[in-house]
């Protein structure tokens, strides 16, 4: 699994946890700025790996914000976000274990 279809893989989970909850903001905070241009539309996506994984995560957002839901897509820098990055670290390591 390359880190583009992981990250989004976590995005689009996020999005549907985010979508069963009632509170009218949500804020999505992506560690890579492509993939928060992608999902913000101003970007095109494309890799075939990731169309159909952009095609969920962009569904999802459609029906938060037709719900009234206000969502902010936001890039985080690496050093500010410090655990996600080793929790995203010790993941892959994990998958890659578990390969071998």
């Amino acid at each position: 699994m390359s880190n583009n279809v992981a990250e989004y893989t976590a995005a689009v989970r996020a999005l549907h946890r985010a979508e069963r909850y009632t509170h009218p903001h949500v804020l999505l905070e992506m560690p890579r700025l492509p993939l928060r241009l992608q999902l913000r539309g101003e970007w095109r996506v494309r890799s075939d790996d990731l169309r159909a994984l952009f095609r969920v995560a962009f569904a999802i957002i459609c029906r938060m914000r037709a719900a009234g839901l206000r969502l902010l897509i936001r890039h985080i820098y690496r050093e500010y976000n410090s655990e996600a990055d080793s929790m995203a670290n010790r993941g892959a390591d994990g998958i890659t274990a578990t390969r071998n």
